[in-house]
Formats: C-alpha cells, structure tokens, sequence
C-alpha cells in the first residue's frame, strides 16, 4: 500500500515476478537433467549426481537463509536484498556456462557448485522483499 492507501500494482508485480523466478529456479532443473542425460559428457552422470544436482539449490536456500536473514538483522535488509539480486545473476549466469571440462571438476561438478551458490539467495530475496513491502 502507498502512503494514501492505495494498492501499488507496481510491487504486487515485482514480487509476483520475483516468486516465479525463484519457483522456475528451482524446480525446472528436473526437465534440464533429464535432456542432460541424453547428451553424452566426459563426466558420468550417475543417480547420485543426478540427485546432488535437483538437490543443491535447496540446500542452498537453507543454508542462505539462516546466513542472510540474520546479516540483514545486522546491516540492513536494503543492502542484504541487493547483494542477493546481484548473487542471483551471477550464479544463473554462471550455472549457465559450465563446461564440459577434464578433471575432477567437470560439468555436473560446475553445475552443482553453482546451483549451490544461485540457491542461497533464492527465498530469502523473497522474504527480505516482502518485509521491505510492508515496511
């Protein structure tokens, strides 16, 4: 609500868009390891691999919560709801570049890694942003 009572349509937009972000995230890596797995890559695709890749974005988020949620108590929701928007894109960008590599870090390791990193921002920018609205 602005300061005269009405609905800003404007936030209800954004935080719409920012909770499909967040749900697109992550659940549609179930459908991108699937057509993964029919591309033959240098590392082996495994069900523990398979399972460590659906799974990693979630665990992220529990370990970005507690992390996050308690530093925005501390320096502010405003600067915490920045630094995740921005820790967002460079882990979809990132996740997006993994490459088919040699070595122990190939491209389901880079997917891991950085499904982790995309999932620790993931609902607490939600949360910080709903609080902000009300604020």
């Amino acid at each position: 609500m602005t300061k005269n009572g009405q609905i800003s349509y404007s936030r209800v937009l954004l935080s719409g868009a920012g909770f499909f972000a967040d749900a697109y995230d992550l659940f549609v890596i179930n459908i991108a390891v699937d057509i993964m797995s029919k591309v033959s890559y240098q590392e082996s695709l495994t069900t523990e691999v398979k399972s460590a890749i659906k799974s990693m974005a979630l665990a992220g988020a529990i370990v970005g919560q507690l992390f996050f949620g308690s530093l925005a108590d501390l320096i502010g929701r405003r600067k915490i709801f920045i630094t995740t928007c921005v820790l967002v894109i460079v882990g979809a960008i990132c996740s997006s570049q993994a490459q088919d590599t040699k070595g122990s870090f190939g491209i389901y390791s880079q997917i891991i890694f950085w499904r982790f990193i995309l999932g620790l921002p993931t609902i607490i920018t939600a949360c910080i942003h709903q609080s902000m609205m009300i604020c």
